[in-house]
């Protein structure tokens, strides 16, 4: 577990951030979104909407939503969404895309939000808890902001050690393929930045402690972003990464975990 003196870092870290975080997310070469990465987002995005059973009429809530990537989607598919994150920067820039008039963006730590107890029916979030200083805390955060049978879907880089060691290949065979870096992962001048994962057995078990019962899992995401500045299309990258999505022993290795689960309060 982090401490808490790492907050102020970790809002550092991500305000810096911010002004690469988009190109990061985008893949973006030459200022230009990679057309495959914004489908594989839209993808996810629909995917976890579904998990949730999100419709006109929910109230959503995305904690840790950065730049507003996923916020942008799920305001379409909900009567209103509040995106919550610990960094200004970053949610400076999420209000500037906004134009829906349904998202509301608000600074704070995901272990302390300010919501009302039971207000949301839906809540996302998408590669926070790796970050966290206290996932238990963080939570029990969501289960009190919402309903009781609400769904709580979470999605984070898979741990799977066959997912290590086919992201290791990767990177070797990329060094063979022409290509540019198109940003920098990292900020200048900021480290010691924890990105804890959790293994799934893991965040089942606190989920499951913290009384979201657990419906399903589900795996998202093989192809690396150099392959997507080869000679393959964009459609036909699309549909292998569906096929293997679709493999039983084979999308376990998938770079991507989705969790849903629903809210069961004891009244």
């Amino acid at each position: 577990m982090k401490t808490a003196e790492q907050k102020p870092v970790q809002k550092e870290y991500h305000d810096i951030y911010s002004e690469t975080y988009d190109s990061v997310e985008l893949w973006e070469i030459d200022g230009k979104p990679n057309r495959f990465r914004l489908g594989f987002i839209s993808r996810r995005a629909a995917l976890m909407a579904k998990l949730a059973k999100s419709d006109a009429n929910s109230v959503a809530a995305e904690i840790g939503c950065g730049t507003g990537i996923y916020t942008s989607h799920w305001s379409k598919t909900s009567k209103a969404i509040y995106g919550i994150d610990i960094s200004s920067a970053m949610l400076q820039k999420a209000l500037a895309k906004s134009n829906s008039g349904r998202a509301t963006f608000v600074q704070a730590d995901a272990e302390c939000l300010p919501l009302q107890s039971s207000c949301c029916d839906v809540v996302y979030s998408v590669n926070l808890i790796e970050h966290l200083d206290d996932i238990p805390g963080a939570l029990k955060e969501m289960v009190r902001v919402s309903k009781n049978g609400a769904r709580i879907v979470i999605s984070l880089p898979n741990d799977n050690p066959v997912t290590g060691k086919l992201i290791n290949a990767y990177y070797r065979i990329l060094r063979f393929i022409p290509g540019r870096n198109a940003f920098q992962l990292e900020p200048p001048g900021i480290h010691g930045i924890s990105h804890d994962v959790p293994s799934s057995a893991k965040l089942v078990r606190l989920l499951n402690e913290t009384g979201i019962e657990v419906e399903g899992k589900y795996f998202m995401g093989f192809i690396e972003r150099r392959f997507t500045q080869t000679i393959w299309t964009h459609g036909l990258m699309e549909l292998l990464e569906k096929l293997l999505e679709k493999i039983p022993i084979v999308k376990s290795w998938a770079g991507v975990i989705i969790i849903s689960g629903i809210v069961s309060k004891k009244e």
